[in-house]
């Protein structure tokens, strides 16, 4: 199309809304002449996925050049596609005069075609085709037109880039108003300046000139939850609370129990003290009165936190407990339990009762308990689960001639505890020829705590063995070499059973410098002692096994 130059498009994208080919496509046209624009359309996708036929094509061109297309003679034509007649490559011709307006010079022509699923819809120049749902979808191109006046001796072409709004929108283009219009393109002088307030007719403060809510409406009332006369939409005191003469009403909530065990547990109940929206106390407790009895009995047995004095004397002892420990509780026994509020004005709640608990079973300690002197310096404790099943053991025990023994005179077997399922312990570092008492007990709570069975039980009195042995009758081929030496010494020796053996290095003075301990060892055993960093003198090689000690001696020179 156009005298010299002519737009022929081949370029454009398949579902791509807005294409803006002015500074790439262009044709000059005089004015009084025809000239035709062939439109070849295509679909929305590949079927069977997305089909949606051409069903609209329009054209429009700004022959006044004013930046819209809304004058007479600017929509130079419609074609309507019927649904289920549109092809690949059929071309749709529009023709048009160019009319003789006196405005020469660059413009602008759009070129709209649409799709919306059968359904003939009236579009215009400047509506967004944005996607499948919403009003209709298709692509809109623009491109640069140039027209020139039929009395021209010649053609003399300018192609301008030119960006034209083809849509004018009056309204207020300044960010910073309250009415900023993002999609004005033209200040029609509108705008109104923020101002911030109360923007609610019926708050106590409203502001007329606000133009923008800050939060700040004020609502007058009673706003305090405590008073009779409460009003959950107000956010100001106006002074008209009110409250009850008396707390007696108020019955005790926020009931539960916790950390329940074989004797013991925690009572949970609320802090009945009560204050108005400004912080004074209105009903304040004196005394919390607590009874509990088992399931089944008459009898109940009673606890106090503080006592009632207010209504006798004038003092309140104005107690904050929201809870209290009961203690000496019976074992596997179901209880239920009450609670009633004292306040400083001599006024009381009624009772209340919580949910009833059940205290654990006894936890059970550890049954066939067995202690011996294996070697005449490692004792051997053995146990079962024949009395039930715990989270873990405690082991202590301590010299027996030792009278009115302390807590440092005790030696732990197993650090903190031996967990359930392990059966015997070994306690090494024994005094040959001592006697011994030992002690367990057992914990169901695995973090320790109150949960343990009611006492130790014994694990009796024993005597270490005193004997030592001679080399050959529990490991063989003892090898210590060089020796004397000035820093390293080579040990090697046969275990040819399967027994705990026990290696140490210890000086004249009985320090141990170096300790292995070997568990249900055989074979061959080699190791380099290095003792360079130790004074020259006598050291002593023990080694510890099922049938007693074997002693040599090592010399550093």
């Amino acid at each position: 199309m156009g005298d010299n130059f002519d737009i022929n498009n081949n370029t454009a994208g398949l579902n791509d809304f807005y294409e803006d080919y002015s500074s790439l496509f262009y044709a000059d046209v005089t004015e009084g002449q025809m000239y035709t624009v062939n439109v070849t359309a295509g679909n929305l996708g590949s079927p069977p996925a997305y089909s949606y036929d051409p069903q609209v094509i329009n054209i429009y061109i700004d022959f006044n050049i004013d930046g819209d297309f809304s004058d007479p003679g600017e929509d130079i034509g419609l074609i309507n596609i019927p649904w289920g007649t549109w092809n690949y490559g059929i071309v749709y011709p529009f023709s048009f005069m160019v009319p003789t307006t006196g405005f020469y010079g660059a413009t602008r022509m759009r070129v709209v075609c649409m799709s919306n699923a059968g359904a003939i819809v009236n579009m215009g120049p400047c509506e967004s085709p944005i996607g499948r749902n919403t009003p209709w979808f298709g692509a809109t191109e623009d491109y640069s037109i140039v027209l020139n006046s039929h009395q021209s001796l010649c053609d003399s072409i300018v192609i301008i880039d030119l960006t034209i709004n083809s849509c004018t929108v009056y309204g207020c283009t300044d960010p910073n108003a309250f009415n900023y219009d993002a999609n004005a393109t033209v200040d029609d002088g509108s705008c109104i300046p923020f101002i911030y307030g109360c923007t609610d007719p019926i708050a106590l403060n409203y502001n007329a000139t606000a133009t923008s809510d800050d939060g700040s409406c004020l609502y007058p009332g009673c706003p305090d939850p405590n008073a009779t006369n409460y009003d959950p939409n107000a956010n100001f005191d106006d002074g008209s609370c009110i409250y009850s003469a008396s707390c007696s009403g108020d019955l005790i909530t926020g009931l539960y129990v916790s950390d329940i065990i074989d004797d013991r547990c925690v009572l949970n109940f609320d802090n009945m003290n009560t204050y108005d929206f400004n912080g004074n106390q209105i009903c304040r407790v004196d005394q919390i009165r607590i009874k509990y009895r088992p399931v089944g009995t008459s009898s109940w047995s009673q606890k106090n936190i503080a006592s009632p004095t207010g209504y006798n004397n004038g003092v309140c002892n104005s107690t904050q407990k929201t809870d209290k420990n009961l203690y000496g509780l019976t074992l596997a026994t179901e209880y239920q339990w009450q609670v009633k509020v004292w306040y400083c004005d001599g006024q009381t709640t009624g009772w209340v009762q919580g949910p009833n608990f059940t205290t654990a079973s006894e936890c059970p300690n550890v049954g066939n308990t067995n202690a011996y002197g294996s070697t005449p310096t490692r004792a051997t404790f053995t146990w079962d689960d024949s009395n039930g099943a715990y989270e873990f053991l405690r082991i202590k025990i301590r010299i027996d001639s030792i009278s009115n023994p302390t807590l440092s005179d005790f030696i732990q077997v197993g650090g903190a505890g031996i967990q359930y399922g392990i059966f015997t312990k070994n306690k090494n570092g024994l005094t040959p020829g001592e006697t011994y008492r030992g002690q367990g007990r057992t914990w169901c709570d695995p973090n320790g705590g109150a949960y343990n069975s009611l006492g130790w039980t014994s694990f009796g009195v024993w005597t270490q063995p005193t004997n030592r042995i001679d080399l050959g009758q529990s490991i063989k081929d003892l090898d210590i070499y060089p020796n004397p030496s000035n820093d390293i010494f080579n040990i090697s020796f046969t275990s040819e059973d399967v027994q705990d053996l026990r290696v140490r290095v210890m000086n004249v003075i009985g320090e141990e410098l170096i300790v292995e301990d070997l568990q249900q060892f055989v074979g061959e055993y080699t190791k380099k002692i290095t003792l360079g960093d130790n004074a020259k003198g006598i050291y002593f090689l023990e080694i510890e096994t099922n049938q007693g000690l074997i002693n040599k001696k090592l010399v550093l020179q």
